[in-house]
């Protein structure tokens, strides 16, 4: 079996430097969750987990579990399965390939692998991070430590344990594909730098996020029109009608709709990155050409 293994989401360097970075580990962790149990189609990205901290509130003095909870059934509609209290249960959830745990408990008591490959192995409080069972052998499991810029450190299991058992075993479990409301986003053009998209005048323009029906913004273009930037164009698909926008939208960078998702019909593209580089080539190809013509001419 292939366990998806989201990308870590680290919070060293989310808030400005002052503030204390552990308070955002249960919403790092809790997003990695997020891709596993929608099989990666939720983004594990900083900014994901940044719109997780907008949901519950923006607390700077650590999250909860039932913080999470709340804040993903506001995101995404589901939320994780919340356990506590059994050694047996963890031991069992954490061995399981096709689930994606998020464990709280005492930072010190995670194993020294975990730690040392970490931005603050000397905190001494609380912490929440994200496992799962390696599929390679029986017995190990993959960490994603907020606390690091690592991906994916290799521990056994029972190494663990004594980190879980700090809180009373207490754990959030993501099911592989348990969500079954799921987001498809198929890039088909991306522009680096971002390319100008042009808005003509009077055009009625919402802006979406993906996991939400309504728009978040609305405006109607001016009689001068209107201009913006967007750093992709892709193919939007909803498990259900209803659940957000779908088809062909263009991912803002700035202006009235940065950061949100405009529906790209009625918009004047930038050009497609590849015919910009075949113009360039061909330009390239002919006045090569012409230099040649020079050099023939000029030798006579």
């Amino acid at each position: 079996m292939t366990v998806y293994l989201p990308a870590n989401v680290s919070e060293v360097g989310v808030y400005r430097p002052g503030t204390r970075i552990e308070t955002t580990c249960t919403l790092c962790a809790g997003t990695a969750g997020a891709a596993k149990a929608s099989r990666g189609r939720i983004p594990a990205t900083v900014a994901e987990m940044t719109r997780l901290w907008y949901a519950v509130g923006r607390a700077f003095n650590g999250y909860t579990s039932a913080q999470l909870r709340t804040g993903q059934q506001a995101l995404y509609r589901h939320g994780p399965e919340h356990r506590v209290g059994s050694a047996g249960v963890w031991r069992t959830d954490a061995a399981d390939q096709a689930l994606g745990i998020v464990t709280y408990g005492d930072y010190q008591q995670l194993p020294a692998a975990i730690r040392e490959a970490g931005h603050q192995p000397g905190y001494d409080g609380g912490h929440a991070i994200y496992h799962q069972a390696e599929p390679r052998g029986t017995g190990w499991s993959v960490v994603n430590d907020p606390l690091a810029t690592v991906t994916g450190t290799r521990v056994r299991t029972a190494d663990l344990e004594p980190f879980a058992r700090s809180h009373n075993y207490e754990h959030d479990v993501y099911r592989e594909g348990a969500w079954k409301t799921m987001i498809t986003v198929t890039v088909t053009e991306t522009w680096d730098p971002p390319g100008r998209v042009l808005f003509p005048a009077g055009a009625k323009v919402a802006g979406y996020q993906l996991d939400r029906p309504a728009p978040v913004k609305r405006t109607a273009i001016g009689p001068k029109g209107s201009s913006a930037h967007a750093f992709q164009l892709a193919t939007v698909a909803q498990a259900a009608a209803g659940d957000g926008p779908a088809g062909a939208m263009l991912h803002m960078t700035d202006g009235y709709f940065a950061d949100l998702w405009v529906p790209s019909a009625g918009l004047t593209l930038p050009p497609s990155p590849a015919s910009a580089m075949r113009a360039a080539v061909e330009k390239a190809a002919r006045d090569l050409q012409q230099v040649k013509a020079d050099l023939d001419q000029a030798l006579g």
